[in-house]
């Protein structure tokens, strides 16, 4: 039997990945609480467009770059409508739902259910794709779930917890 091992790109620049995922990691994990505290002067519908709106204005000069290449732009104009269901469920729907859950939802339960989607696209792209599912990262997400719900409960449960009681 042969085995298939990972294969391994050794990278150019490995400071500059690492400076990059950190940056990633601070900036999504800090959108919870950023929503949080903005939510505090503005509505949840001018926190979500807010979001889409600096999206936009960062999003910009990457936008006008590839839109020069004759080859992206003609797959745009043939997929438009794919691309625009896909921003519309993809983006503006979750900023909608992050900005009003943020309202009523404190932001580390907020960051448990966005741990989820991973779950939720995995289920979404089974029940309209054609292909048979191989179940091989199912238990990875699964995995993860359970992770981040285990360090929610235990923060939340937390001030209930005494010498004589074990939580888990």
């Amino acid at each position: 039997m042969i085995v298939d091992e990972p294969v391994v790109i050794p990278q150019k620049r490995p400071l500059l990945a690492w400076v990059l995922l950190c940056s990633l990691a601070l900036v999504w994990g800090s959108s919870f609480i950023l929503i949080k505290r903005s939510l505090v002067a503005f509505p949840p519908e001018q926190v979500a467009a807010g979001r889409l709106v600096f999206a936009l204005f960062f999003f910009s000069p990457f936008l006008a770059r590839q839109s020069q290449q004759a080859d992206i732009r003609v797959a745009v104009r043939h997929r438009w409508a794919a691309l625009l269901a896909s921003g519309v469920v993809g983006f503006v729907i979750p900023a909608f739902l992050f900005a009003e859950a943020g309202a009523h939802l404190n932001s580390s339960l907020a960051g448990a259910l966005n741990s989820l989607s991973p779950l939720f696209t995995l289920i979404l792209g089974v029940s309209f794709s054609v292909r048979r599912l191989k179940f091989a990262r199912l238990p990875e997400y699964c995995l993860a779930w359970q992770a981040r719900c285990y360090w929610y409960f235990s923060v939340q449960l937390a001030p209930f917890k005494s010498t004589n009681m074990r939580c888990w």
